[in-house]
């Protein structure tokens, strides 16, 4: 009977440090993606809302130069022929 509680309360203190290591692995692992996730969604901000827009600016501003001289050309084509 002694032998078998001392079984007992070894495998009660086994189990026990078990769920404590489980516990902790489930904690260490959500902590490691949620780090992630913050860098993950950091690196994205910067490239959606700083990168893409100053791209578009970029598109835009050549864009506007050419129709720019296209317009020139249109006007002074008008003006050569009056």
């Amino acid at each position: 009977m002694n032998d078998s509680l001392k079984v007992l309360a070894q495998s009660i203190d086994n189990t026990s440090k078990d769920i404590i290591d489980l516990v902790t692995k489930v904690d260490s692992f959500y902590n490691n993606a949620w780090q992630k996730l913050i860098i993950v969604g950091t690196v994205a901000f910067a490239i959606i809302g700083i990168a893409l827009p100053l791209i578009i600016q970029w598109y835009q501003k050549k864009a506007l130069s050419l129709s720019e001289e296209l317009l020139k050309k249109e006007i002074e084509s008008q003006v050569q022929q009056i």
